[in-house]
C-alpha cells in the first residue's frame, strides 16, 4: 500500500476480520448486520428424520424405467428465540452427481431471521447453540458444513440481470469451527446409547426450551460439549468434565426443588449422584451392578482427582465411571427438554432384549491409560 505521506514505503498489511462475506457480485453492502442466517450442521437432517428421495421402479410390460423423486417438507417453525424466528427446512438437490450418475442430495437447513438486520454474531450464537445441543444428544461431534447470510440489499441476479430477491451468501470466521472437507464427517447413530433421540422424541417445543434455557443449562452442557469436541482425551479428563456436568445439574435441580443456595452448595458430591441416579429412567443397576457401589466408586475417583492429598483413581475406574455418566446425563438432558421418561430411558428400559453395553456405550476417543 502507498501512502500518502512520502516518508512510508509501499509494504504489507494486514487485518483482523471477525468474519468475511463472498460478494462476488460485489454489491457493496455492509454484512456487519444481516436480516437472516442459515447454516448446515452435520447429522441435523438425519436428527429431524426428514426422508426426501424416492425411487420408483414402474412395473410395465417391456419398459424398464426409473422415476427419482423428492418429495417437499413442511417447515419446522422452532419458535422465538432472543428475538429471532427459528426454523428448520428440509431441502434437495437432484442432478447428475458423476459421469453416468444421477442423485438427489437431501439436507435440512436451520435459518434464523429477525425484523430488523442484526449483528451476524447474534445470529451465530443461536446457530452454535443448535450445533452444541445436537452434538451432546447424539454425542457425535458433529460441525457446520455450511454456513450463509443474506441482506436485502443484495439481490440475486439472473444472467440477464434481473433481481430474484436477496441472496445467501457464504461467510467465513476464524470464530466460527467448522470442519475442513478433507477430513471425514463423524456417523451419526442415534441408537448409540439412548434411543430414541430425535427430533420425534424431542419436538419443537424441546428445542426451544433448549435454546431459551441454554445460559441456565450452560454450567450442565458446556462441559460435555467440550470433551464431546476434544480430539484427544485421557479417561482422567473424561471422568473431571463429565463429573463436573453431574455436580452443575445435581446443583441446578437442588434449587429447582427448593434447597437453599447454602444447603444445594454444601451437599456432597455423593448425594448429588444419588440424586441423579434416582430421578432418571435409565436401570443403571443392569449396568454397574450394586447402584450403590458405583456410586461410591465414582464420588472417590472424582475427589482423588480433584484433591491433591487423597489418591488418584486407578485404571480403568475413569474410563467406566465417565462412560456411564455420560449416558446417565444424556438421558437428565432428554428429560431437561421434556421428552417421555420412557422414552428419554432408551434400550435400557428392557434391558433383556439389549446387551448391556448398547445402554450405556460412550465412544469418546480416550488416549491410552498409563
Amino acid at each position: 500500500m502507498q501512502g500518502r505521506d512520502p516518508r512510508y514505503e509501499v509494504g504489507l498489511g494486514g487485518l483482523r476480520a471477525e468474519y468475511a462475506v463472498e460478494d462476488r457480485d460485489r454489491s457493496d453492502v455492509d454484512y456487519s448486520a444481516v436480516a437472516g442466517v442459515r447454516s448446515e450442521i452435520e447429522g441435523l437432517h438425519e436428527f429431524m428424520g426428514h426422508s426426501l428421495a424416492k425411487m420408483e421402479f414402474p412395473n410395465e410390460a417391456g419398459v424398464r424405467s426409473t422415476i427419482l423423486r423428492a418429495d417437499s417438507q413442511p417447515m419446522v417453525d422452532i419458535g422465538e428465540v432472543d428475538r429471532f424466528r427459528v426454523t428448520l427446512t428440509a431441502d434437495y438437490w437432484a442432478g447428475p452427481d458423476r459421469p453416468n450418475v444421477s442423485a438427489i442430495g437431501e439436507t435440512t437447513f436451520l435459518r434464523t431471521v429477525s425484523d430488523s438486520t442484526r449483528p451476524v454474531v447474534e445470529h451465530l450464537r443461536v446457530h452454535e447453540a443448535v450445533r452444541d445441543l445436537l452434538a451432546v444428544l447424539v454425542w457425535q461431534p458433529v460441525d457446520f458444513t455450511e454456513v450463509m447470510v443474506q441482506h436485502d440489499d443484495a439481490p440475486a441476479l439472473s444472467l440477464g440481470g434481473t433481481t430474484m430477491g436477496a441472496a445467501w451468501r457464504r461467510i467465513h470466521s476464524p470464530h466460527l469451527r467448522q470442519r475442513d472437507r478433507r477430513e471425514p464427517s463423524p456417523t451419526v447413530r442415534f441408537a448409540d446409547v439412548l434411543s430414541p433421540t430425535s427430533f420425534e422424541a424431542v419436538g419443537a417445543d424441546g428445542r426451544l426450551v433448549a435454546l431459551q434455557s441454554r445460559d441456565k443449562l450452560a454450567r450442565f452442557l458446556d462441559p460435555l460439549i467440550a470433551l464431546r469436541f476434544s480430539s484427544v482425551v485421557t479417561p482422567q479428563v473424561a471422568l473431571m468434565q463429565t463429573s463436573i456436568a453431574a455436580e452443575a445439574l445435581a446443583y441446578s435441580r437442588a434449587l429447582r426443588a427448593g434447597a437453599t443456595k447454602r444447603a444445594a452448595r454444601e451437599q456432597s458430591f455423593e448425594g448429588r449422584l444419588r440424586d441423579l441416579v434416582e430421578n432418571q429412567p435409565l436401570d443403571l443397576a443392569h449396568v454397574v451392578g450394586d447402584q450403590e457401589a458405583w456410586i461410591s466408586a465414582a464420588a472417590k475417583a472424582y475427589n482423588g482427582l480433584k484433591h491433591a492429598n487423597k489418591p488418584l483413581p486407578t485404571p480403568p475406574i475413569p474410563t467406566l465411571i465417565a462412560g456411564t455418566l455420560v449416558g446417565l446425563l444424556r438421558a437428565h438432558l432428554l428429560l431437561e427438554l421434556g421428552v417421555s421418561p420412557a422414552i428419554a430411558g432408551g434400550p435400557c428400559q428392557e434391558p433383556e432384549l439389549v446387551a448391556v453395553e448398547e445402554c450405556l456405550r460412550a465412544p469418546i476417543e480416550l488416549a491410552p491409560e498409563s
